[in-house]
């Protein structure tokens, strides 16, 4: 088997970067979508897309290649590439008659491989079957035991997902985002400023979060487009007004009125106002960075989880103090993470 280095996940963990190319395929392909896309499924893209061009350079490359096969006859001085050997090139050095009376009148070659000091022996003009016998399926080289797109995509982490969502979030000028789906900022409909008064004045009389797709109903906005550009453009244009706040309604997400929200819910508590203090972290012995890393305070200096760790799917912490006073939970690294990988 040829070893594929799209096929080695961590090559997308630590590897991998978007370039010129991967740019615009994700571009065209958000700009061909009549919905938009999350993040997932363009990394999900991204790996097929290198996928099939790694295969069909191997199959051109393997076309023109000289690879060995038991029964062809090879001169001194020839290239050979061994399958069995991870396709490792070799050059034949030397050739004698074989002896053997069950195959009948063939060659031994020696081979010289890359990366070896001592040569070795191989059969050539041998009329026997031999299991070494390519019989032309080079596809069988190829396409054995292949991982699949979306288990590269699982055995990443996530690492790759980040790396897409880095990339649209660095070129804003070319890709837009409400929630976890993005767009082209050509696909994006305009919503005026009284769109944006009616569904205020919806949800002032409503006294309690609304949908988008309830505020879409209040407006005429561009219905020969899509649905989902149309919900997508809406949130876009509430995100952006001051106004409006997201909150999460059972799982949907949802829109209110910032001046309607209780004080508690868009003030800081005193008790949990942090002003950043200078220290020497290299003076913290083993134990005490033990007690730090147990307290999952937000503010502390742990790292964050690695982007190709697992997702944690549920999550413990310790209620400290100035919580316990606000009543409010923690929002420890461990779980944000598990909070974004819920909004997925």
């Amino acid at each position: 088997m040829i070893r594929r280095k799209t096929q080695d996940i961590d090559y997308w963990i630590r590897e991998y970067e978007v370039d010129e190319a991967d740019h615009e395929f994700i571009y065209d392909l958000l700009a061909e979508s009549d919905t938009p896309i999350a993040a997932e499924a363009l990394a999900l893209a991204i790996i097929r897309r290198h996928s099939e061009q790694e295969a069909y350079f191997l199959r051109n490359e393997l076309a023109k290649a000289n690879i060995y096969d038991p029964r062809d006859a090879y001169a001194v001085g020839d290239l050979i590439y061994f399958p069995a050997f991870d396709f490792r090139k070799g050059e034949v050095t030397a050739i004698r008659p074989g002896n053997n009376p069950e195959h009948g009148e063939f060659d031994v070659i020696t081979v010289t491989l890359e990366g070896e000091k001592k040569p070795r022996a191989f059969a050539a003009r041998l009329q026997t079957p031999h299991k070494l016998n390519r019989d032309g399926e080079t596809d069988l080289m190829l396409d054995e035991d292949l991982l699949t797109p979306e288990e590269i995509l699982q055995g990443t982490g996530g690492a790759l997902t980040a790396k897409i969502e880095a990339h649209l979030a660095e070129n804003l000028d070319y890709f837009v985002q409400a929630g976890r789906a993005w767009l082209t900022t050509d696909q994006l409909i305009p919503v005026n400023i009284g769109y944006l008064n009616i569904a205020e004045a919806l949800i002032e009389m409503e006294g309690a979060p609304v949908t988008t797709e309830r505020l879409l109903e209040q407006v005429d906005l561009e219905p020969d487009m899509s649905q989902s550009i149309r919900i997508f453009s809406l949130d876009m244009a509430l995100q952006h007004d001051e106004r409006f706040v997201r909150v999460d309604m059972g799982g949907k997400p949802g829109w209110f009125l910032r001046r309607l929200m209780p004080e508690a819910a868009v003030t800081i508590p005193d008790v949990l106002r942090y002003e950043p203090v200078s220290y020497d972290r290299s003076l913290l012995n083993v134990e005490l960075l033990q007690v730090e890393y147990a307290l999952q305070d937000e503010w502390s200096d742990t790292p964050e989880p690695e982007a190709d760790e697992e997702t944690p799917q549920s999550a413990v912490f310790n209620l400290i103090y100035p919580h316990y006073v606000a009543g409010t939970m923690p929002l420890t690294p461990v779980i944000r993470r598990a909070e974004m990988e819920s909004m997925r």
